[in-house]
């Protein structure tokens, strides 16, 4: 009855009082057993198989008239790793392991040696051709698919190399946290829970060469081949995070650095896959639930349409839904008469085309009269681009407007269509009944990526772990971020060595920066940001204020505390004290602090004597609000309206975790991309902060890093060399599109 409740309430089938389940119910026998490392009850248990089989007397379980199948003898391990050892021993010396298959739960091993010494264990007692670490992933119908899609159409896998693909993500996200595994889960982490098995098999589907048949055999050694291509990585290569709260579950060390999400750069040193990352990437206690496989393809090499074109992708989804999806670029239906971009308030209107007829000639059949529009006496055709005249009032956007990325969706889950398909365990296990063992890795696929992480593992200690806010992380990517940051080599690395001397450096490029575009542009819109670092730069900036032709600088601020312009935590209120008061434009005329100058536009929080405690969210917001407006009104330039002011030189900071102005690790601060500035209560700090986003960073001009600190040196080489992932580490996000980027640092923050 215990083994009927148990079904009942796990089973993805309805379980009653029906036919199904006592025809299921017969077949069940329970032996229990006094230990794991107790030889009679593993030898009584072989009395109750060979019963089963007809082996030995006893009392038949099989209905009369039926048979028996052929012998497939499944012992299934899902018990602590530690006990592994002994039951297979105990199995073997009852004499069970004859032609029978043993099925492993992960981790096979917890590193390396371990997993040689349990395989080494395995082989005295046991046939390894029939030995199965199982792992779910596999067996859900996209993991098969990936290979069909590969190998079964000629018009990808040509494509399935370093000459058209970029980049490789694997992407594993869970919105459950530990729950009460706290103790298990300390001593592993998402490196050896997640990234050692499910993320590395699903690597292997798609990087792996085309075996030589579909066979156990040739496929194991095809994943053996790629696995032992992978170079391993080095604490650079990884980003780490924990969510919070994380360290007050049961059986967690207090202070506890295990990761419970990261980002690997893996890279395969091979023909194939030469220069092109491949990033494995999962979490706990994210935001959705989902698993899924991006395929990055390589941009145009010349862009026809400007930047309304992005690289092709290929989304392959395990869950929650099994999908492949094909982002393609594509022109979007236009206006009613089928021209895109134009707009005309003349009516469609009837016209008789006027055909000139030559004398002598006779005369040609009338032609019917065909709807037109009418456009002030010339016919108007649809165009992707070329000259219109717009005498007659008509709108002529942009031609390329309504190019966009579109998808191509297969769809392999057919719930919808009333068929039931089964779920991946019951696939694998199947399978293992029948005797294939295609969808299984092999002990010496776990070894490979044992031997892949154990250095990782062993370099996670020295790794800055990052905070991220339960329920919010995403791994999705910033538009543009991608190809902005893989292109990382012409990032300019500036080291000082001192932080005197990387003030110096900040404040002469500041100064030529502002020539340059007063001279070019007619004004130079410099964007502050928050720090000691940068407070130092606008010290020695103030020292040669007269260098700069201030009546043509417009200053604005990447963020700000939600606290009065008076508080010595205002960044606004800092870079007045250090440089604005200094200079005789904005400090004379009653400009000062309370009243800034026209041309500063501070973000101003609330007044002195309010209470930060009165609905702060609501006034943050307000705040945000007022200050996209004050952006948006300076956009006007030369009588056209942009969307976004272009920031000719933008200081940004970063702090040990990563964040940038007030983008914090996790946030969907990150991930912003309609509003210029947004108001939001960063959980790491309990603190409403005002950021900018990525819409204005992105258009930058030339972006500069101010760094300084021996603190900044790992998260620098991330910047630099590691994954791209700025839902982990924000400065990714901040860089320009097209813009230039320098990080200047002092020679503690420089050091590889």
């Amino acid at each position: 009855q215990k083994m009927k409740m148990g079904v009942k309430a796990h089973s993805r089938l309805a379980v009653g009082d029906c036919s199904m389940w006592e025809d299921f119910e017969w077949r069940l026998q329970y032996t229990p057993i006094d230990g794991y490392d107790d030889a009679p009850s593993f030898k009584r248990l072989a009395r109750v198989v060979r019963a089963l089989e007809g082996e030995e007397p006893g009392e038949p379980i099989v209905k009369e008239g039926e048979d028996l199948p052929p012998r497939r003898l499944l012992f299934y391990l899902a018990t602590p790793p530690n006990v592994y050892m002994p039951i297979v021993k105990h199995l073997a010396d009852a004499g069970l392991n004859d032609r029978a298959t043993i099925i492993i739960e992960k981790p096979f091993g917890t590193n390396e040696a371990s997993a040689i010494q349990l395989t080494k264990h395995i082989q005295r007692h046991w046939d390894m051709d029939r030995v199965l670490p199982i792992d779910h992933y596999l067996g859900k119908g996209t993991a098969m698919n990936i290979m069909v899609f590969r190998w079964g159409n000629a018009l990808f896998e040509p494509l399935w190399n370093r000459d058209h693909i970029s980049r490789v993500e694997v992407t594993v996200e869970e919105t459950v946290d530990v729950g009460t595994r706290g103790g298990y889960y300390d001593g592993s982490g998402c490196l050896r829970d997640m990234i050692q098995n499910h993320l590395m098999q699903l690597m292997c589907f798609v990087a792996m060469e085309s075996p030589a048949d579909m066979s156990p055999k040739s496929l194991r050694a095809e994943k053996h081949k790629l696995l032992s291509s992978i170079t391993v990585p080095q604490g650079k290569d990884a980003l780490l995070g924990q969510y919070m709260g994380y360290q007050d579950v049961q059986g967690v060390e207090p202070g506890s650095t295990t990761p419970t999400a990261c980002s690997i750069r893996l890279a395969v040193e091979n023909w194939r896959w030469k220069d092109v990352p491949f990033i494995l990437q999962t979490c706990k206690a994210g935001k959705e639930a989902r698993s899924f496989i991006d395929v990055f393809f390589k941009p145009v090499p010349m862009s026809l349409f400007g930047n309304k074109t992005k690289p092709n992708r290929i989304r392959i989804s395990i869950q929650p839904k099994e999908t492949i999806e094909v982002f393609f670029c594509s022109l979007a239906s236009g206006s009613d008469d089928g021209n895109p971009g134009y707009s005309c308030p003349t009516p469609m209107s009837p016209v008789t085309p006027k055909i000139h007829t030559p004398k002598n000639m006779p005369a040609r059949a009338a032609t019917p009269k065909r709807k037109m529009s009418k456009h002030k006496g010339m016919i108007r055709a649809p165009t992707l681009a070329g000259p219109l005249d717009t005498s007659c009032g008509c709108k002529v956007s942009d031609p390329t407007s309504s190019i966009q990325t579109r998808q191509a969706t297969m769809t392999f889950s057919f719930k919808e269509e009333g068929v039931t398909l089964p779920s991946a365990y019951e696939r694998l296990l199947y399978d293992a009944q029948k005797g294939d063992f295609t969808l299984f890795p092999t002990p010496e696929e776990s070894q490979d990526s044992w031997k892949l992480l154990d250095g990782l593992i062993a370099a996670s200690a020295s790794i800055p772990v990052t905070v991220y806010p339960k329920g919010e992380l995403k791994f999705d990517q910033p538009d543009g971020v991608l190809t902005t940051m893989e292109a990382r080599s012409h990032i300019r690395k500036h080291i000082h060595q001192t932080r005197a001397g990387l003030a110096k450096g900040a404040c002469g490029a500041f100064i030529r920066e502002a020539n340059y575009a007063a001279h070019k542009r007619g004004v130079f819109h410099f964007m502050a940001a928050g720090g000691t670092t940068p407070q130092e730069a606008y010290e020695q900036i103030a020292l040669r204020h007269d260098e700069v032709d201030w009546t043509k600088v417009h200053v604005w601020f990447g963020d700000e505390r939600n606290v009065p312009c008076t508080s010595a935590k205002s960044n606004y209120h800092m870079v007045h004290e250090a440089l604005l008061s200094k200079i005789p434009l904005f400090s004379s005329d009653g400009y000062g602090l309370k009243r800034p100058h026209p041309n500063v536009h501070a973000i101003i929080g609330p007044n002195d004597g309010e209470d930060e405690r009165d609905q702060p969210g609501d006034r943050a917001t307000r705040v945000a609000e007022q200050y996209c407006r004050t952006f948006k009104s300076h956009a006007l330039t030369d009588g056209r309206c942009r969307a976004n002011i272009r920031m000719d030189l933008v200081w940004l900071g970063m702090g040990a975790d990563g964040h940038t102005v007030s983008l914090f690790p996790g946030s969907a601060a990150v991930r912003e991309d309609t509003k210029q500035f947004v108001a939001y209560k960063v959980p790491q700090l309990g603190q409403w902060r005002i950021s900018v986003t990525r819409k204005v960073l992105a258009a930058a001009r030339h972006t500069m890093v101010l760094l300084a600190g021996a603190e900044k040196s790992m998260k620098l080489s991330q910047v630099l060399t590691g994954p791209i992932q700025p839902n982990l580490l924000p400065l990714l996000a901040a860089f320009p599109k097209d813009g230039k980027i320098t990080v200047v640092a002092d020679a503690e923050a420089g050091l590889d």
